[in-house]
């Protein structure tokens, strides 16, 4: 990569890291990082445990301007060690002058009516490469023995992963299955696309688009 290219960040894991929060990557160019507005965001439900809410579906996407040419080595970091596996992609956008726009939208803590939503973006044709970039998380309540489905249509799916059965709290007042699903779809103009995932029982979904 060369120096002025643009680096976007996603780190995601289902559950949380006991109650932390994502810190910004550090790389070996000494590029600095920044994290997309809103911050932190939990994808998935709040479950009660005694009094007390367990978000689920814990992340954060950072961009920056690459400092130097090289080859790249990104560092991710987290307050507290997670307590479930994150999952971690890097993004790398090269050949134009970036021009500083670059868009977050969110949906968080949404109980599904059906197994699909509609989504659309907003500011793409504003940014300089024309490309979104797509968090999503899905969890089914009470669990069965599967990673749940999860795609959005259109985008090249970069990676999924997630979890069968998993206790929520001790003693367990829900047992989940989740995943996660990171995607991108290179478009001039804003479009709309469905996201489509299993759907049993209690289904609460997420989703956070990045566009640069």
């Amino acid at each position: 990569m060369h120096a002025g290219d643009v680096i976007v960040t996603f780190q995601w894991l289902a559950t949380n890291d006991n109650l932390g929060n994502t810190i910004a990557p550090h790389d070996n160019l000494g590029s600095s990082y920044t994290e997309l507005p809103a911050g932190d965001i939990y994808l998935g439900g709040n479950y009660i445990c005694g009094g007390t809410g367990l978000a689920l579906g814990l992340g954060g996407a950072y961009y920056a301007v690459a400092a130097g040419s090289g080859t790249l080595s990104v560092m991710f970091n987290w307050v507290y060690p997670p307590d479930d596996v994150p999952g971690y992609v890097v993004y790398v956008f090269h050949g134009q002058m970036f021009n500083g726009n670059i868009y977050l939208s969110y949906n968080r803590n949404i109980t599904a009516s059906s197994g699909s939503a509609s989504l659309t973006t907003s500011g793409l044709a504003k940014t300089t490469y024309h490309y979104a970039l797509l968090v999503a998380y899905v969890s089914n309540n009470p669990c069965y023995n599967a990673l749940p489905s999860l795609q959005a249509q259109g985008f090249k799916q970069a990676l999924l992963w997630g979890d069968t059965c998993y206790s929520v709290c001790s003693p367990a007042v829900a047992t989940l299955s989740d995943a996660l699903y990171y995607g991108y779809k290179y478009s001039a103009q804003d479009f709309t696309f469905d996201l489509q995932f299993t759907f049993q029982g209690t289904t609460l979904y997420g989703y956070a688009i990045a566009l640069v």
